[in-house]
Order: C-alpha cells, then structure tokens, then sequence
C-alpha cells in the first residue's frame, strides 16, 4: 500500500512537461538571425558521440544514441555536430584527430549557410589513450579554433 500512496503522489509530477523551452526574446532571435545573415565565425552549437545516424524520418541527420566519450579500440564510433553556419563565413572547417599533440587524421568538411548544419564523422580508434578532435575554421590570419572535444579509446574487451 505503501508503494502505491507513494506512486500517486507522483502522478501529477509525470503529467507535467518534462522539459518546457523557454520562448527566446524578440531581441535573442533578432540577434541569431543577424548573426546567420552577417556573421563570419561557424559556431558549434552542439556534439555527440554516438554509434548511429538516423537515416530517415522526422529525425533524419540526428545522433540516435547519444553515448560517452569513451570508446573501444577499432570500434566504429561517430563524432556528431551541430555548427551555425553563417552567411558570410568560410564554408569548411578543417577537424583534427590529435593523439599525443599530434594530428594522426584529418579532414575538411564543406559547409553551408544554416542555422543548423548537422554532419559526422568516425571517430579514430586505432590507438589506446587519451585523444581530442579539434575543429578549426580559416581565417585571414590563419586558423581560429572552433572547439575541442577530448575522448578516451580503451582496449577493447
């Protein structure tokens, strides 16, 4: 009985939404979207580790299980993001798998204007240890950095 008395105390709890978004301000979304039309600097807005890409349906493009930062030794394992990709920016980000401060794998990814550009790419596991992806973005100068994710590969079991 007990268990019971205790579960509808709950109930109105689980009625409620569990997570209610907050409407942005007229200023907070002026503010985006004149960023995305005269904004130079690609922003990443979110990144996961995941094992599976949703390939069809309303969440097409979306990491379909949002896992840790570890991962097995030559286990296929993707890095999702998330970038704002303004108007006025370079349309390509250079990203770096960096084992030990070096970069061991690299690559360009080609973007396009949008306020949410999903891609991913695998994950390099061929090593034991500690890594990071860093994400760059040229500029005049050079490369600014974008972000960098770190992630541990373990032997596998």
């Amino acid at each position: 009985m007990k268990t019971f008395s205790s579960l509808l105390l709950l109930l109105p709890l689980m009625a409620a939404p569990l997570h209610a978004l907050e409407k942005p301000t007229q200023n907070e979304v002026v503010k985006v979207m004149n960023y995305l039309n005269e904004g130079s600097e690609i922003v990443l807005v979110d990144s996961r580790f995941c094992s599976e890409i949703v390939k069809s349906g309303e969440n097409k493009n979306e990491c379909a299980d949002p896992g840790s930062a570890q991962v097995s030794k030559g286990e296929k394992k993707y890095l999702w993001m998330n970038y704002l990709v303004p108007g006025n920016s370079t349309s390509s980000v250079l990203i770096q798998f960096k084992y030990k401060g070096r970069a061991l794998k690299s690559g360009e990814i080609k973007l396009t204007k949008a306020i949410r550009y999903r891609t991913w790419k695998y994950l390099e596991t061929s090593r034991v240890g500690n890594w990071e992806v860093v994400i760059e973005q040229e500029n005049e100068t050079g490369f600014s950095t974008i972000a960098t994710i770190p992630y541990t590969v373990e032997e596998a079991n």
